[in-house]
């Protein structure tokens, strides 16, 4: 008896798992233009992630008369259960690193991720506080602010094309922070990228978010007793609380709108409490660098990661007050002055201490122009179908809760409330910090979110968010609509809150 037809059959079955592997191998001689395919091989399954074919690539972009290119890394993972769609997951800070991109293989989408033009190396171990690479290279920043992801993404879905032999059907990209921002650049000036975008705490106003972070170091700079130390914070938090929690008709421990929540530092002086020096860095930080409004009120106790820091200023080579270098001062002051040495005075020796509020507020135009993503006529995303889910924590000690909410409310003014709805939503959430933590519900699934919007036009009327440590549950709900307690039942729980119209005062 012949054994040929054991064999054949073996064979038919390994064939399609070497195949899968051949076909990635060979993704390195795939034509792509401007793009260079360095690496391809299979990565086996995990717990973590499934199967798929990992491709490391760069798209080389233009320079100018002193640079002659630069090379943009992306990296791309194709499950070999592929779903059919796209996904790509933003970078925070300065980027200079690829990050994962898990989420979206677990679900089975081809994803990708970039380091927009650069390796970051700081010294203090995070490549995404390094600025270094920027100086006097125009072409990495331009890919930073915004090329970087466009052009990575125009490679990362032609490569996709290759290996399955067909147009990915849908894309999402999904971002927080600078990743945020990232995503909102995709909507503005290349709105036929992605079918939808995910916007979390979103870094897209940079010119007024360097001017209060500027503002808030050199308050707590002005003299040897004015930092705000961690021992202030829970007193400030307190106050806001005692002001602002149950303003919104329920004593929860949660400011839920800290436009509610007004605290007067002042009246916090004395023994115990705070300074008078401690009272105007405060009252500073609250009030903004005018005509900016300042940073929101509420759990003031999450302020030591961006604003405060937990390591006290020292004294500069030139007799001036600054904060360490060092991982313990606070992170808008080294962000800052990364910014500030290496986009816009090209000098590594400025420290924001030198910065006159007053006369160098212009200078700031250049990171405007370079950075914002601020343009409020959307109409060519929302012509091509794009939706746009937009997630901000109010107590985020980074960047003001109350820029999303005017954005928002340009975006209304320039294509009216009822178009707006159709395409864009926002979702504040009381008591969440920077993209994650903090005492509120912070924890939810907005990709879900987006994927029924997208596939099946179902826009998200809630989400609901958990907090781990607590249980506790909430809604987030579409701005102006906030969670409203129904009046039984544990107010730890989503399932007894409605959203519906704020209260009356709020604006």
């Amino acid at each position: 008896m012949s054994c040929l037809p054991l064999a054949a059959a073996l064979v038919a079955v390994s064939d399609p798992v070497r195949a899968d592997a051949d076909r990635c191998a060979a993704l390195t001689n795939a034509t792509v233009t401007d793009t260079t395919i360095t690496r391809a091989r299979t990565v086996t399954a995990t717990t973590s992630v499934p199967e798929h074919c990992l491709v490391d690539a760069y798209v080389t972009t233009p320079g100018d008369a002193t640079v002659p290119s630069n090379q943009v890394n992306f990296r791309l993972g194709l499950p070999t259960a592929w779903n059919s769609d796209f996904y790509f997951q933003g970078v925070g800070g300065l980027a200079g690193h690829i990050v994962p991109f898990d989420e979206g293989l677990r679900r089975g989408y081809a994803s990708a991720a970039t380091d927009t033009g650069h390796q970051g190396a700081s010294p203090l171990g995070h490549p995404e506080l390094d600025g270094r690479w920027a100086l006097g290279n125009r072409p990495k920043q331009i890919d930073y602010a915004y090329r970087g992801v466009h052009v990575s993404t125009v490679a990362a879905k032609a490569i996709t094309a290759i290996h399955y032999g067909r147009d990915t059907r849908k894309a999402i990209f999904n971002g927080c922070s600078n990743g945020g921002r990232q995503g909102l650049m995709e909507v503005q000036r290349y709105p036929a990228d992605y079918d939808g975008v995910i916007a979390e705490g979103p870094a897209f106003a940079a010119g007024d978010t360097f001017l209060r972070w500027i503002s808030q170091a050199q308050a707590q700079l002005a003299t040897s007793g004015s930092w705000l130390s961690p021992e202030t914070l829970p007193i400030l938090s307190a106050e806001s609380l005692k002001r602002g929690d149950a303003r919104d008709g329920l004593t929860d421990g949660l400011v839920a709108d800290p436009r509610k929540a007004a605290v007067n530092p002042g009246r916090l002086v004395g023994p115990g409490k705070l300074t008078r020096a401690q009272a105007a860095a405060a009252r500073t930080i609250y009030r903004g660098p005018g005509p900016l409004r300042g940073h929101p009120a509420g759990h003031e106790e999450m302020w030591r990661s961006y604003i405060t820091g937990s390591a006290a200023p020292q004294m500069g080579p030139d007799g001036k007050l600054v904060f360490p270098f060092s991982l313990a001062a606070p992170l808008s002051y080294t962000f800052t002055n990364e910014f500030l040495r290496y986009f816009l005075f090209s000098d590594p020796s400025y420290d924001l201490t030198r910065f006159d509020l007053a006369k160098d507020r212009r200078a700031v135009e250049r990171i405007r122009a370079l950075l914002d993503a601020t343009d409020p006529d959307l109409t060519a995303y929302e012509a091509r179908g794009g939706k746009l889910l937009m997630v901000h924590g109010w107590s985020d000690p980074a960047l003001s809760g109350a820029a999303p909410v005017a954005y928002h409310k340009e975006v209304v003014a320039e294509m009216g409330a009822a178009r707006t709805a159709g395409f864009f939503r926002l979702f504040m959430a009381p008591g969440m910090g920077h993209c994650a933590g903090g005492p509120g519900p912070n924890t939810f699934d907005a990709l879900t979110a987006m994927e029924q919007w997208i596939n099946r036009g179902t826009a998200p009327t809630s989400i609901i968010a958990t907090n781990p440590t607590s249980g506790r549950s909430r809604p987030l709900c579409p701005h102006p609509a906030v969670a409203r307690y129904k009046g039984s039942g544990s107010i730890e729980d989503a399932a007894n809150f409605t959203c519906g119209s704020p209260p009356r005062a709020s604006v």
